[in-house]
């Protein structure tokens, strides 16, 4: 009776306007009849393809489970230092942070950015696990400036721009194809302009595990963000994007970002200084390149 098989010249419901079937109906219904022990073969037979089905269902949701912790793991595996070399010629951490110490006094001196005090540097017994030689444990913020997006809904007299939106954020990247204009002032746009390279942050959504992810802008054409949304701007080309957005899905970021974040009104939000609080592993950039290869190389290579 759960199949659909239905006697063509019977309705199934008769008007009313709670549905219900008559037993004439039902008297009605043409089914196949086997032999009484072929029945039960039948019933035996339809059991166990259910479940076989069920088994299906369970293996499959452990399979996806097992990508997942395998993804982390080679994740994991990268940013250890792990799969790729170290090379002398790539230099060292600190070189890397004295250019980049030197960058962002140039900015404060240009007055480009206000001058701020740096967190203390990552203490030993703050160290998560141990890296490279080469490498250096650093604070999101000794690499990179953050600024929330636009609160303007519109500016009588503005300009239009571009906006980047949340809506704008799929599929782990970032579409413009769609992009919505807003008027704004001059100097509203001035301070809010997402650039090539420049990394985009969701800084407050109703799911908490959207919240802090990051995706890369690589579009050349500028445009504004609105205030669901960082912008993180490097103090150096010598910081990978590409790096930054990788280890900032890994679990040892997650797990730092998740604590931070404070929920109002069904709203998760992260401030700017607890996401630039976060502690992560920077080697010099030649390898940091040669980290997000070998990783998206092994990704790559695992069944969807």
């Amino acid at each position: 009776m759960r199949t659909p098989i239905r006697t063509p010249e019977c309705p199934t419901f008769c008007p009313h306007p709670q549905q219900r079937v008559k037993p004439t109906i039902v008297k009605a219904y043409l089914i196949p009849i086997a032999p009484f022990e072929e029945q039960k073969r039948i019933v035996a037979a339809v059991g166990a393809v259910f479940s076989i089905l069920d088994d299906i269902d369970s293996l499959q949701g452990l399979y996806s489970e097992n990508m997942q912790s395998i993804r982390n793991k080679i994740i994991e595996a990268g940013i250890r230092g792990k799969l790729t070399e170290q090379l002398p010629e790539d230099g060292t951490a600190v070189n890397l942070l004295e250019h980049i110490a030197e960058k962002r006094a140039a900015l404060q001196a240009a007055k480009v950015i206000r001058k701020t005090k740096p967190l203390p540097p990552v203490s030993e017994n703050e160290e998560p696990f141990r890296i490279p030689s080469s490498w250096k444990w650093v604070h999101l913020s000794d690499l990179y400036r953050f600024t929330n997006g636009t609160a303007s809904r519109g500016t009588e007299g503005g300009t239009p721009h571009p906006v980047l939106r949340l809506a704008d954020l799929t599929d782990g990247r970032i579409d413009t194809s769609d992009v919505r204009e807003l008027s704004l002032a001059d100097s509203e746009y001035a301070s809010h302009i997402i650039e090539r390279g420049d990394l985009v942050i969701i800084r407050v959504n109703g799911s908490r595990e959207k919240v802090a992810t990051i995706y890369q802008y690589l579009d050349d054409a500028e445009m504004s963000y609105c205030d669901h949304l960082f912008c993180g701007k490097s103090y150096s080309n010598r910081i990978s994007p590409r790096y930054i957005s990788l280890i900032c899905r890994s679990e040892l970021v997650r797990k730092q970002v998740d604590p931070l974040i404070k929920t109002t009104a069904g709203q998760n939000t992260i401030s700017q200084g607890n996401l630039g609080k976060t502690i992560i592993p920077l080697p010099p950039f030649a390898e940091q390149e040669r980290i997000v290869d070998r990783i998206d190389a092994f990704l790559s290579a695992l069944p969807e």
